[in-house]
């Protein structure tokens, strides 16, 4: 787990995934760990790479579940990030205003 700060917004990673792209994205946020952190193509598709719908207690058990196949140091890493604040509600509604008709 890696805590990203992006133009002022702090959410959690727990991966990179890079997308095949079939067309260039709109690319919204981006940082030297995530090229493609939050991208959009057209009015329809929305990805982003952390996760704000995801609590604390939901990402500590996922880290614990995997902890025999996560690299110590990585580990204690994301641990650690649990402690600090991120803007998932801030995130969260800018996801429904994109996706709810205004």
């Amino acid at each position: 787990m890696k805590l990203i700060t992006l133009i002022g917004i702090t959410l959690r990673v727990s991966v990179v995934d890079e997308p095949a792209l079939l067309k260039p994205p709109f690319v919204l946020a981006f940082s030297d760990f995530c090229p493609y952190y939050m991208i959009e193509y057209g009015d329809h598709f929305l990805s982003i790479q952390g996760h704000p719908e995801c609590s604390k207690a939901l990402i500590a058990a996922a880290m614990n579940s995997c902890k025999a196949v996560i690299p110590v140091t990585r580990f204690n890493e994301g641990m650690e990030s649990l402690q600090r604040d991120t803007d998932s509600v801030v995130v969260c509604q800018w996801v429904l205003n994109y996706l709810l008709p205004s």
